[in-house]
Protein backbone atom coordinates (compact mmCIF):
# COMPACT_ATOMS: atom_id res chain seq x y z
CA UNK A 1 0.00 0.00 0.00
CA UNK A 2 1.28 3.38 -0.81
CA UNK A 3 2.91 5.31 2.16
CA UNK A 4 0.72 9.00 2.41
CA UNK A 5 1.76 9.69 5.68
CA UNK A 6 1.07 13.82 6.49
CA UNK A 7 -0.23 13.45 2.63
CA UNK A 8 -3.95 14.15 1.63
CA UNK A 9 -4.98 14.82 -1.86
CA UNK A 10 -7.04 17.56 -2.32
CA UNK A 11 -9.03 17.45 -6.01
CA UNK A 12 -5.92 17.16 -7.98
CA UNK A 13 -3.49 18.28 -5.49
CA UNK A 14 -1.14 16.54 -2.70
CA UNK A 15 -1.17 18.56 1.13
CA UNK A 16 0.75 18.22 3.50
CA UNK A 17 -0.74 18.17 6.91
CA UNK A 18 0.41 18.14 10.58
CA UNK A 19 -1.71 18.71 13.39
CA UNK A 20 -0.13 21.42 15.98
CA UNK A 21 -0.45 19.88 20.09
CA UNK A 22 -3.70 22.59 21.37
CA UNK A 23 -0.55 23.62 24.24
CA UNK A 24 1.43 24.91 21.55
CA UNK A 25 0.08 26.68 19.07
CA UNK A 26 0.51 30.10 20.44
CA UNK A 27 3.56 29.73 20.88
CA UNK A 28 5.04 28.34 17.51
CA UNK A 29 6.42 31.10 15.19
CA UNK A 30 4.64 33.18 12.85
CA UNK A 31 3.06 32.95 10.89
CA UNK A 32 1.95 29.77 12.35
CA UNK A 33 0.87 31.52 15.84
CA UNK A 34 -2.44 29.89 17.21
CA UNK A 35 -2.92 27.67 13.74
CA UNK A 36 -4.88 23.99 14.57
CA UNK A 37 -2.73 22.92 11.35
CA UNK A 38 0.76 23.13 9.53
CA UNK A 39 -0.34 23.26 5.58
CA UNK A 40 1.77 23.17 2.69
CA UNK A 41 0.66 22.91 -0.88
CA UNK A 42 3.17 20.52 -2.84
CA UNK A 43 1.56 21.33 -6.17
CA UNK A 44 1.85 18.32 -7.37
CA UNK A 45 -0.80 15.28 -7.58
CA UNK A 46 2.06 12.66 -8.42
CA UNK A 47 2.33 10.73 -5.07
CA UNK A 48 6.04 9.86 -5.54
CA UNK A 49 7.04 13.77 -5.96
CA UNK A 50 4.79 14.36 -2.95
CA UNK A 51 6.68 11.82 -0.89
CA UNK A 52 9.87 13.40 -1.94
CA UNK A 53 9.06 16.53 -0.70
CA UNK A 54 7.67 15.16 2.44
CA UNK A 55 10.87 15.21 4.31
CA UNK A 56 11.73 18.54 4.00
CA UNK A 57 8.21 19.77 5.05
CA UNK A 58 8.67 17.36 8.12
CA UNK A 59 12.00 19.15 9.09
CA UNK A 60 10.47 22.85 8.82
CA UNK A 61 7.32 21.12 11.16
CA UNK A 62 9.91 19.29 13.64
CA UNK A 63 11.51 22.84 13.53
CA UNK A 64 8.68 24.54 14.06
CA UNK A 65 7.16 22.38 17.34
CA UNK A 66 10.78 22.53 18.91
CA UNK A 67 10.58 26.40 18.94
CA UNK A 68 7.11 26.01 20.63
CA UNK A 69 8.19 23.36 23.25
CA UNK A 70 10.95 25.70 24.44
CA UNK A 71 9.00 28.72 24.36
CA UNK A 72 6.29 27.00 26.62
CA UNK A 73 8.87 25.80 28.41
CA UNK A 74 10.93 29.17 29.11
CA UNK A 75 8.42 31.65 28.50
CA UNK A 76 8.26 34.02 25.76
CA UNK A 77 11.85 34.00 24.94
CA UNK A 78 11.26 36.39 22.42
CA UNK A 79 10.21 38.72 24.74
CA UNK A 80 12.29 37.71 27.72
CA UNK A 81 15.35 38.51 25.57
CA UNK A 82 13.82 42.37 23.86
CA UNK A 83 13.15 43.87 27.73
CA UNK A 84 16.62 42.27 28.70
CA UNK A 85 18.42 43.66 25.75
CA UNK A 86 16.87 46.95 27.48
CA UNK A 87 18.13 46.96 30.73
CA UNK A 88 21.37 46.23 28.44
CA UNK A 89 21.20 49.39 26.89
CA UNK A 90 19.91 51.64 30.10
CA UNK A 91 23.22 49.99 32.19
CA UNK A 92 25.68 50.40 29.21
CA UNK A 93 24.42 54.53 28.85
CA UNK A 94 27.10 57.08 29.63
CA UNK A 95 24.76 59.29 32.35
CA UNK A 96 27.36 62.01 33.41
CA UNK A 97 25.40 63.72 35.42
CA UNK A 98 24.68 61.11 37.65
CA UNK A 99 27.80 58.79 37.42
CA UNK A 100 26.88 55.69 37.88
CA UNK A 101 23.61 55.89 39.99
CA UNK A 102 21.36 54.89 36.91
CA UNK A 103 23.41 51.97 36.19
CA UNK A 104 22.81 50.99 40.23
CA UNK A 105 19.06 51.54 40.21
CA UNK A 106 18.96 49.99 37.08
CA UNK A 107 20.66 46.78 37.95
CA UNK A 108 18.52 46.86 41.70
CA UNK A 109 15.50 46.60 39.20
CA UNK A 110 17.08 43.73 36.90
CA UNK A 111 17.56 41.49 40.37
CA UNK A 112 14.31 42.17 41.30
CA UNK A 113 13.24 41.19 37.46
CA UNK A 114 15.18 37.69 37.43
CA UNK A 115 14.11 36.55 40.87
CA UNK A 116 10.76 37.26 38.88
CA UNK A 117 11.82 35.04 36.11
CA UNK A 118 13.13 32.26 37.65
CA UNK A 119 9.77 31.84 39.79
CA UNK A 120 7.80 31.45 36.80
CA UNK A 121 9.91 30.22 34.13
CA UNK A 122 12.71 28.49 35.80
CA UNK A 123 16.66 28.63 36.80
CA UNK A 124 18.08 28.57 33.20
CA UNK A 125 15.81 31.07 31.42
CA UNK A 126 16.45 33.28 34.69
CA UNK A 127 20.39 32.62 33.75
CA UNK A 128 19.62 33.69 29.94
CA UNK A 129 17.90 36.87 31.24
CA UNK A 130 20.71 38.14 33.82
CA UNK A 131 23.03 37.19 31.10
CA UNK A 132 21.48 39.20 28.46
CA UNK A 133 20.69 42.10 30.30
CA UNK A 134 24.47 42.46 31.39
CA UNK A 135 26.16 42.07 28.31
CA UNK A 136 27.08 38.23 29.12
CA UNK A 137 24.68 37.05 26.60
CA UNK A 138 24.21 37.82 23.27
CA UNK A 139 20.50 37.11 22.73
CA UNK A 140 20.60 34.81 20.12
CA UNK A 141 22.53 31.69 19.86
CA UNK A 142 25.14 31.44 16.66
CA UNK A 143 23.40 27.68 16.24
CA UNK A 144 19.77 28.91 17.48
CA UNK A 145 18.72 28.89 13.93
CA UNK A 146 20.50 26.54 11.82
CA UNK A 147 17.77 23.53 11.85
CA UNK A 148 15.43 26.39 10.09
CA UNK A 149 18.58 27.04 7.54
CA UNK A 150 19.08 23.71 6.91
CA UNK A 151 15.60 22.78 6.72
CA UNK A 152 15.06 25.25 3.83
CA UNK A 153 17.97 24.60 1.94
CA UNK A 154 17.51 20.72 1.99
CA UNK A 155 20.10 18.77 -0.56
CA UNK A 156 21.62 15.67 0.43
CA UNK A 157 22.37 14.69 3.80
CA UNK A 158 26.20 15.33 3.40
CA UNK A 159 25.56 18.84 2.55
CA UNK A 160 23.33 19.50 5.51
CA UNK A 161 26.08 17.65 7.75
CA UNK A 162 28.32 19.79 6.33
CA UNK A 163 26.34 22.92 7.44
CA UNK A 164 25.87 21.43 10.81
CA UNK A 165 29.27 20.74 11.07
CA UNK A 166 30.63 24.64 10.25
CA UNK A 167 27.93 26.58 12.21
CA UNK A 168 28.34 24.22 15.47
CA UNK A 169 31.74 24.65 15.32
CA UNK A 170 31.99 28.07 14.88
CA UNK A 171 29.05 28.39 18.24
CA UNK A 172 31.72 25.94 20.08
CA UNK A 173 34.43 28.31 19.64
CA UNK A 174 33.91 31.15 22.51
CA UNK A 175 30.24 29.98 23.73
CA UNK A 176 30.19 33.50 25.61
CA UNK A 177 29.88 34.68 21.79
CA UNK A 178 26.44 35.12 20.06
CA UNK A 179 24.83 36.09 16.27
CA UNK A 180 25.12 40.29 17.40
CA UNK A 181 29.29 39.44 18.18
CA UNK A 182 30.68 38.35 15.50
CA UNK A 183 32.34 41.77 13.74
CA UNK A 184 35.21 41.50 10.99
CA UNK A 185 37.90 41.57 13.72
CA UNK A 186 36.09 38.24 15.44
CA UNK A 187 35.18 36.76 12.12
CA UNK A 188 39.20 36.88 11.57
CA UNK A 189 39.85 35.82 14.91
CA UNK A 190 37.99 32.49 14.26
CA UNK A 191 39.32 31.89 11.02
CA UNK A 192 43.02 32.29 12.08
CA UNK A 193 43.07 30.52 15.53
CA UNK A 194 40.51 27.73 14.59
CA UNK A 195 39.42 27.30 10.88
CA UNK A 196 43.06 27.23 9.14
CA UNK A 197 45.20 25.31 11.15
CA UNK A 198 45.71 21.80 10.14
CA UNK A 199 42.86 22.45 7.12
CA UNK A 200 43.60 21.71 3.69
CA UNK A 201 42.52 24.96 1.77
CA UNK A 202 39.24 22.89 0.01
CA UNK A 203 38.13 22.50 3.53
CA UNK A 204 38.96 26.13 5.14
CA UNK A 205 37.01 27.63 1.47
CA UNK A 206 33.73 25.05 2.37
CA UNK A 207 33.74 26.04 6.05
CA UNK A 208 33.97 29.76 5.14
CA UNK A 209 31.36 29.19 2.39
CA UNK A 210 28.61 27.69 4.44
CA UNK A 211 29.34 30.55 7.16
CA UNK A 212 28.80 33.16 4.51
CA UNK A 213 25.36 31.81 3.34
CA UNK A 214 24.20 31.40 6.90
CA UNK A 215 25.34 34.74 7.36
CA UNK A 216 23.19 36.06 4.16
CA UNK A 217 20.23 33.97 5.04
CA UNK A 218 20.50 35.40 8.39
CA UNK A 219 20.11 38.83 6.59
CA UNK A 220 17.62 37.77 4.58
CA UNK A 221 14.91 36.44 7.38
CA UNK A 222 15.30 39.71 9.61
CA UNK A 223 17.15 37.65 12.10
CA UNK A 224 20.77 39.87 11.62
CA UNK A 225 20.36 43.34 10.96
CA UNK A 226 21.35 43.90 7.27
CA UNK A 227 25.52 44.30 7.18
CA UNK A 228 28.16 43.26 5.10
CA UNK A 229 29.12 39.10 5.60
CA UNK A 230 32.57 38.93 6.53
CA UNK A 231 33.73 35.31 5.97
CA UNK A 232 34.00 35.34 2.21
CA UNK A 233 37.02 37.48 2.73
CA UNK A 234 38.63 35.32 4.08
CA UNK A 235 38.72 32.43 1.15
CA UNK A 236 41.97 31.00 -0.08
CA UNK A 237 43.48 30.74 -2.98
CA UNK A 238 43.89 27.13 -4.12
CA UNK A 239 47.20 26.16 -5.44
CA UNK A 240 47.42 24.44 -9.16
CA UNK A 241 48.31 20.24 -8.41
CA UNK A 242 51.60 19.43 -9.78
CA UNK A 243 51.34 17.09 -12.81
CA UNK A 244 52.10 14.36 -11.03
CA UNK A 245 49.84 15.17 -8.17
CA UNK A 246 46.66 14.78 -10.33
CA UNK A 247 44.31 12.11 -9.69
CA UNK A 248 45.26 9.39 -12.18
CA UNK A 249 45.12 5.63 -13.09
CA UNK A 250 47.17 3.07 -11.45
CA UNK A 251 50.31 2.34 -13.96
CA UNK A 252 50.76 -1.40 -14.45
CA UNK A 253 53.91 -1.46 -11.82
CA UNK A 254 51.06 -0.08 -9.51
CA UNK A 255 48.56 -2.88 -10.54
CA UNK A 256 51.15 -5.90 -10.16
CA UNK A 257 52.18 -4.15 -6.35
CA UNK A 258 48.41 -4.06 -5.61
CA UNK A 259 47.63 -7.58 -6.68
CA UNK A 260 51.05 -9.57 -7.00
CA UNK A 261 53.19 -8.01 -3.95
CA UNK A 262 54.20 -10.09 -0.91
CA UNK A 263 50.97 -8.51 1.10
CA UNK A 264 48.18 -9.17 -0.29
CA UNK A 265 44.16 -7.90 -0.51
CA UNK A 266 41.43 -10.43 0.55
CA UNK A 267 37.99 -10.57 1.26
CA UNK A 268 35.42 -7.90 0.14
CA UNK A 269 38.30 -5.46 -0.65
CA UNK A 270 40.07 -8.03 -2.96
CA UNK A 271 36.76 -8.95 -4.76
CA UNK A 272 35.54 -5.16 -5.21
CA UNK A 273 39.04 -3.87 -6.45
CA UNK A 274 38.94 -6.46 -9.22
CA UNK A 275 34.92 -5.49 -10.06
CA UNK A 276 35.87 -2.10 -10.15
CA UNK A 277 38.99 -2.35 -12.51
CA UNK A 278 37.17 -5.20 -14.92
CA UNK A 279 33.90 -3.19 -15.17
CA UNK A 280 34.74 0.77 -14.13
CA UNK A 281 32.17 0.82 -11.68
CA UNK A 282 32.20 3.30 -8.92
CA UNK A 283 33.10 2.23 -5.59
CA UNK A 284 29.34 3.18 -4.62
CA UNK A 285 28.10 1.21 -7.52
CA UNK A 286 29.84 -1.55 -6.52
CA UNK A 287 28.62 -1.42 -2.69
CA UNK A 288 24.96 -0.85 -3.99
CA UNK A 289 25.35 -3.89 -6.59
CA UNK A 290 22.29 -6.27 -6.17
CA UNK A 291 22.12 -9.90 -7.48
CA UNK A 292 19.39 -8.95 -9.57
CA UNK A 293 21.43 -6.86 -11.67
CA UNK A 294 23.91 -9.49 -12.63
CA UNK A 295 22.57 -11.44 -15.51
CA UNK A 296 24.79 -14.41 -16.03
CA UNK A 297 22.82 -16.02 -19.00
CA UNK A 298 23.05 -12.80 -20.78
CA UNK A 299 26.65 -11.74 -19.37
CA UNK A 300 25.37 -8.84 -18.50
CA UNK A 301 26.09 -6.28 -15.46
CA UNK A 302 23.58 -4.01 -14.45
CA UNK A 303 25.25 -0.47 -12.74
CA UNK A 304 22.75 1.79 -10.46
CA UNK A 305 24.72 4.66 -11.04
CA UNK A 306 24.83 7.60 -9.05
CA UNK A 307 25.52 11.31 -10.63
CA UNK A 308 23.30 11.47 -14.01
CA UNK A 309 21.12 9.70 -16.50
CA UNK A 310 23.81 8.20 -17.99
CA UNK A 311 25.50 6.49 -15.01
CA UNK A 312 22.56 3.95 -15.07
CA UNK A 313 23.51 1.59 -17.59
CA UNK A 314 23.62 -2.04 -18.37
CA UNK A 315 27.01 -3.60 -19.98
CA UNK A 316 28.90 -6.56 -21.05
CA UNK A 317 30.52 -8.64 -17.98
CA UNK A 318 33.85 -9.33 -18.21
CA UNK A 319 34.40 -13.04 -17.97
CA UNK A 320 37.03 -12.98 -15.02
CA UNK A 321 34.30 -11.63 -12.89
CA UNK A 322 31.65 -14.29 -13.40
CA UNK A 323 33.12 -17.24 -11.05
CA UNK A 324 33.58 -14.17 -8.37
CA UNK A 325 30.07 -13.12 -8.57
CA UNK A 326 28.45 -16.73 -8.65
CA UNK A 327 30.04 -16.96 -5.88
CA UNK A 328 28.87 -13.97 -3.78
CA UNK A 329 25.64 -14.64 -5.63
CA UNK A 330 24.79 -18.28 -4.20
CA UNK A 331 21.77 -18.71 -1.97
CA UNK A 332 20.93 -14.94 -2.32
CA UNK A 333 17.24 -13.19 -3.01
CA UNK A 334 17.01 -11.31 -5.92
CA UNK A 335 17.12 -8.33 -3.65
CA UNK A 336 20.08 -9.26 -1.80
CA UNK A 337 23.45 -7.11 -1.91
CA UNK A 338 26.26 -8.87 -3.99
CA UNK A 339 28.73 -7.56 -0.90
CA UNK A 340 26.96 -8.32 2.12
CA UNK A 341 29.68 -7.73 4.19
CA UNK A 342 29.39 -3.85 4.12
CA UNK A 343 27.52 -2.36 6.59
CA UNK A 344 23.81 -1.48 6.32
CA UNK A 345 23.42 1.89 6.20
CA UNK A 346 19.97 4.23 5.64
CA UNK A 347 19.54 6.07 2.43
CA UNK A 348 19.88 9.27 4.32
CA UNK A 349 23.21 8.12 6.42
CA UNK A 350 25.74 10.65 5.49
CA UNK A 351 28.33 8.05 4.12
CA UNK A 352 27.68 5.06 1.57
CA UNK A 353 27.77 1.56 2.87
CA UNK A 354 30.52 1.65 0.14
CA UNK A 355 32.52 4.00 2.62
CA UNK A 356 34.44 1.03 4.31
CA UNK A 357 36.14 0.09 0.59
CA UNK A 358 37.91 3.06 -0.12
CA UNK A 359 39.12 3.76 3.88
CA UNK A 360 40.11 -0.14 3.56
CA UNK A 361 41.87 0.27 0.09
CA UNK A 362 43.80 3.40 1.56
CA UNK A 363 45.11 1.33 4.52
CA UNK A 364 46.37 -1.32 2.03
CA UNK A 365 47.98 1.14 -0.81
CA UNK A 366 49.90 3.14 2.20
CA UNK A 367 50.78 -0.33 3.40
CA UNK A 368 52.16 -1.26 0.13
CA UNK A 369 53.82 1.87 -1.20
CA UNK A 370 51.45 2.82 -3.85
CA UNK A 371 51.13 6.79 -4.28
CA UNK A 372 51.42 8.93 -1.55
CA UNK A 373 51.52 7.21 2.39
CA UNK A 374 50.15 8.69 5.44
CA UNK A 375 53.65 10.87 5.98
CA UNK A 376 52.37 13.81 3.37
CA UNK A 377 49.09 15.71 3.96
CA UNK A 378 48.75 16.08 0.06
CA UNK A 379 46.27 14.00 -1.88
CA UNK A 380 47.43 11.32 -2.99
CA UNK A 381 47.06 10.87 -7.21
CA UNK A 382 45.97 7.37 -6.65
CA UNK A 383 42.68 6.28 -4.53
CA UNK A 384 40.33 3.42 -5.48
CA UNK A 385 38.90 5.60 -8.12
CA UNK A 386 41.77 4.90 -10.12
CA UNK A 387 40.76 1.48 -11.14
CA UNK A 388 37.93 2.85 -12.90
CA UNK A 389 40.41 5.43 -14.81
CA UNK A 390 42.57 1.80 -15.37
CA UNK A 391 39.75 0.38 -16.81
CA UNK A 392 38.52 3.19 -19.40
CA UNK A 393 42.47 4.14 -20.48
CA UNK A 394 42.62 0.24 -20.80
CA UNK A 395 39.60 0.43 -23.06
CA UNK A 396 41.12 3.82 -25.06
CA UNK A 397 44.57 1.78 -25.75
CA UNK A 398 42.21 -1.56 -26.98
CA UNK A 399 41.26 0.94 -29.79
CA UNK A 400 37.17 0.89 -28.56
CA UNK A 401 35.55 3.95 -29.98
CA UNK A 402 35.09 6.87 -27.58
CA UNK A 403 31.45 6.56 -27.63
CA UNK A 404 31.66 3.09 -26.76
CA UNK A 405 33.82 4.29 -23.91
CA UNK A 406 31.33 6.62 -22.46
CA UNK A 407 28.54 4.68 -22.35
CA UNK A 408 30.33 1.84 -20.43
CA UNK A 409 31.75 4.33 -18.00
CA UNK A 410 28.45 6.02 -18.11
CA UNK A 411 29.81 9.61 -18.85
CA UNK A 412 27.17 11.93 -21.16
CA UNK A 413 27.53 12.26 -24.25
CA UNK A 414 26.62 15.52 -26.04
CA UNK A 415 23.44 15.04 -27.97
CA UNK A 416 19.97 13.30 -26.41
CA UNK A 417 20.27 11.22 -29.07
CA UNK A 418 23.32 9.58 -28.48
CA UNK A 419 22.23 9.74 -24.41
CA UNK A 420 19.48 7.03 -25.14
CA UNK A 421 21.44 4.82 -28.23
CA UNK A 422 22.97 2.78 -25.81
CA UNK A 423 21.04 -0.85 -26.98
CA UNK A 424 22.05 -3.92 -27.81
CA UNK A 425 24.25 -4.20 -30.56
CA UNK A 426 25.94 -0.78 -29.48
CA UNK A 427 26.71 -3.58 -25.66
CA UNK A 428 27.94 -6.49 -27.91
CA UNK A 429 30.04 -3.98 -29.70
CA UNK A 430 31.93 -2.90 -26.39
CA UNK A 431 32.02 -6.55 -25.57
CA UNK A 432 35.52 -7.51 -27.40
CA UNK A 433 36.84 -4.44 -26.04
CA UNK A 434 35.72 -4.98 -22.23
CA UNK A 435 37.30 -8.83 -23.06
CA UNK A 436 40.82 -7.76 -23.79
CA UNK A 437 41.25 -6.12 -20.61
CA UNK A 438 43.65 -7.99 -18.45
CA UNK A 439 44.25 -7.82 -14.54
CA UNK A 440 48.09 -8.98 -13.78
CA UNK A 441 48.74 -12.57 -14.60
CA UNK A 442 49.34 -13.20 -10.92
CA UNK A 443 45.34 -12.49 -10.30
CA UNK A 444 44.55 -15.48 -12.62
CA UNK A 445 47.99 -17.87 -11.74
CA UNK A 446 46.54 -17.60 -7.88
CA UNK A 447 42.67 -18.19 -9.15
CA UNK A 448 42.04 -15.01 -7.48
CA UNK A 449 38.76 -14.57 -9.84
CA UNK A 450 37.49 -18.07 -8.92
Amino acid sequence: MADRTFLQLRGLTYWYIRDVPKKLREWTPSPQTGKAHFRVNLRTSDLYAAQRMRSQHSARFDHLIRIAEERLKAGAVDALVGEAQGYQAFIAKDDTEYGNTHRLIVEELLENRVIDVERRYGANAASKFWSSATGNFGGVAVDQHLDQFNAELGGKAHSQYKRQKAIRELAAWRSSLYLHSFDAKLCREFVDQKLVPGRKVGTINSYLGVLSQYWQWLMDKGYLKEGPTYWSKHRRKKQRKKIEEKERAFTDQEMRTLFCGNIRMDGALLDASIAGALSGARQKEIGDLKVADLDFRGRLIHLPGEKTEAADRTIPLHPHLVPMFKRRCKNKNPSDFVFHELPSREASALKPRSSVISQGFTRYRRKVGVGFGPERNDRSPVNFHSFRRWFAKQLKEKGAPSEIVDKVCGWERGTMGELYAWDAKLQEQARPFIEQVMLPECVLANSVVA
